[in-house]
């Protein structure tokens, strides 16, 4: 078996216009020349800066891509335990469609002609297969000695058999080559086609680390035989300290267990007809989905490793998205209804699915509900979504109907029990929502920074069998039954503000911790920064870091993410896939835009805050629009 460090982490990969005219930016009043000479000076002085925020290492990579015969390592790897074989699609046991970057790739899916237990690595010590590449730190020493350089490791995997396991470390070694910490470790995990994790970071680098070494291995898991094993685009650089690029990037429970990295690894396509949108959402493997323009798609079963962004103004798909026994889903920026009530007659079902991320998004008008999350689904978050039916649709439609989020759809569905672990958090439940915000059955919810002001409600949180419910700096505003427990549910309120509601506010149970970190915002700011944020097209594009005003903190984060996958890592992200000119031309085009305060905001917040509040508004209103 493998040797590796006790440590191990789970590895979380780094994966321009408006709908809603109120939410478009103000810009800044700033002559074309001086917006110029600005950023010319960026692109010089980001030049510079760049080797100084992230310092590429020399990983032996290349070879990877142009085979070898025998039992040579590849150039700069050491073999440890039996072989890792460089292979492509002519002796390769498990092609990988041609590799991850190129046609050939690190593998321990065949050996080579000739050998003993030639066409896989099975029986005996040969169920297993391991390698390091040692790199050279003293260079760095310069860098490495203010304590505050951390490890970036990016790597594509892939692993198609659950039965197989691919690992991957890193350890640092001290000048005597004595082993120092912290390390990392990761497994892979099966899926369909290749994966990327970008930018994996952990502690910092020890100040004494002279040499960093990087560990490839495969081994059986259960019945295995480790040939289905293969990695490739391995590249590792020494960065700054990671912060926090944005609100919207995934926290909660979807980045728990394999984690959500959606369409990360595959290519970005663009869907302009309710045709093409079905034949991307449903075909295997990893895949990129522009959305652009409303499109009536009827009901679509979308495959696992998907990410579905709406691009463009009023991007959206109406009719019904089922995730049915599928993993590593986004659905973000889209405004989506299903008012035919075609299916099942809700917008979104998650049925056994788990890892899906669904953000900033319009969801409204359905003949059932908005959003299920049922039968076994589980790691899931939902955030800056608006919930809502509008008044016409409304007054055709039974008002018992007019739900919003069912999880777990059955008192009997026990296999639920150890499922239908969801976060919610800075969603809008809004006009005409009549009941279940959530209603819960056996699921652990976690519910904060939430906003709810549906009037005229039946109730708002419902905790029933076998569910925990934890809601936090939340605000419910002129609502009927804030939150209420039945059947034996449980509910723990903590920090929240109940302003005009009425009814049933039941908590006083301890239940679960979330298993995440997460920084909650107070519950006074929760109302103003959910109503100007959230939903789709909410967006102020190239503000990268979520501070509400595109600058030149944003190219450092945009020139930082180069490379990884852009909603994983860039806040108000609008372009799709990974990192590059598109994001770079948003930044430019929006360069100076200010996020505007919504009007809708200023109602009812408390003295003083809605004068000063008012103020800025009327100071920004003086500014001119920017065209966008």
């Amino acid at each position: 078996m493998i040797s590796l460090p006790v440590r191990r982490l789970v590895a979380q990969p780094s994966a321009s216009a408006y709908s809603n005219p109120a939410r478009a930016p103000r810009s800044r009043e700033n002559g074309a020349a001086c917006r110029a000479l600005l950023l010319a000076a960026l692109l010089v002085l980001g030049g510079g800066l760049a080797a100084e925020a992230q310092i590429a290492l020399p990983v032996a990579n290349g070879d990877f891509e142009f085979g070898s015969a025998g039992d040579s390592p590849p150039s700069g790897w050491t073999n440890t335990e039996n072989f890792f074989w460089i292979g492509d699609s002519s002796f390769s046991g498990a092609d990988p469609s041609g590799g991850y970057s190129g046609s050939k790739f690190v593998s321990a899916s065949w050996q080579y002609g000739g050998l003993p237990d030639s066409g896989s690595l099975s029986g005996g010590a040969a169920n297993s297969a391991s390698m390091y590449q040692d790199i050279d730190l003293t260079p760095y020493a310069a860098q490495l000695g203010g304590g505050d350089q951390y490890l970036g490791l990016s790597y594509a995997y892939y692993d198609s058999d659950p039965l197989d396991l691919g690992l991957i470390s890193y350890d640092y070694l001290d000048s005597g080559g004595a082993t120092i910490g912290p390390g990392y470790a990761a497994d892979t995990s099966a899926g369909g086609g290749w994966s990327y994790v970008s930018g994996m970071s952990n502690e910092p680098v020890p100040s004494n680390a002279a040499t960093l070494r990087i560990v490839l291995g495969a081994e059986q898991n259960g019945g295995g035989t480790a040939r289905n094993i293969a990695f490739d685009a391995i590249s590792a650089s020494l960065v700054p300290e990671p912060v926090e690029t944005g609100r919207t990037l995934p926290i909660g429970f979807a980045t728990v267990g394999d984690g959500v990295t959606g369409g990360a690894a595959g290519p970005l396509v663009t869907a302009t007809t309710a045709e093409e949108f079905r034949s991307y959402a449903t075909q295997s493997g990893p895949l990129n989905i522009n959305v652009v323009g409303a499109l009536n798609v009827g009901g679509v079963s979308v495959a696992s490793n998907k990410t579905i962004l709406g691009v463009g103004e009023s991007a959206g798909l109406v009719g019904s998205l089922q995730l049915s026994g599928v993993s590593n889903v986004i659905v973000k920026n889209l405004e989506l209804s299903n008012p035919s009530g075609v299916g099942e007659g809700d917008v979104l079902t998650l049925r056994g699915s788990t890892n899906v991320w669904i953000d900033h998004n319009d969801i409204f008008n359905s003949t059932d509900g908005l959003l299920d999350i049922i039968r076994e689904s589980d790691n899931v978050t939902v955030s800056w979504n608006e919930f809502y039916y509008t008044d016409e649709f409304a007054s055709n439609v039974n008002r018992g109907h007019r739900y919003a989020m069912l999880i777990g759809n059955g008192d009997g569905a026990t296999e639920d029990a150890d499922n239908l672990h969801v976060t919610l958090h800075h969603n809008h439940w809004g006009d005409n929502v009549h009941e279940r915000m959530p209603r819960v059955r056996y699921g652990d919810i976690h519910a904060f920074n939430e906003f709810y002001n549906s009037q005229g409600n039946n109730y708002v949180i419902r905790s029933a069998i076998g569910a925990e419910v934890l809601v936090e700096n939340s605000v419910f505003e002129n609502v009927n039954t804030p939150y209420e427990k039945q059947q034996g549910g449980q509910v723990e309120a903590v920090g929240n503000l109940l302003r005009g509601a009425s009814g049933a506010a039941q908590g006083g149970d301890d239940v679960f911790t979330p298993p995440y970190a997460y920084t909650p915002d107070d519950a006074s700011e929760v109302k103003v920064l959910v109503l100007t944020r959230a939903g789709a097209g909410a967006a102020l594009p190239g503000d990268f870091n979520d501070d509400g005003v595109v600058d030149a903190a944003d190219f450092t984060v945009w020139r930082d993410n180069l490379g990884a996958p852009a909603v994983l890592t860039l806040a108000n992200e609008v372009d799709g896939g990974l990192v590059g000119d598109a994001q770079y031309q948003t930044w430019v085009n929006n360069f100076g835009a200010e996020r505007e305060i919504d009007l809708r905001s200023l109602a009812s917040v408390p003295e003083p805050l809605s004068g000063t509040l008012l103020l800025v508004w009327c100071l920004l209103a003086a500014r001119p629009r920017r065209v966008v």
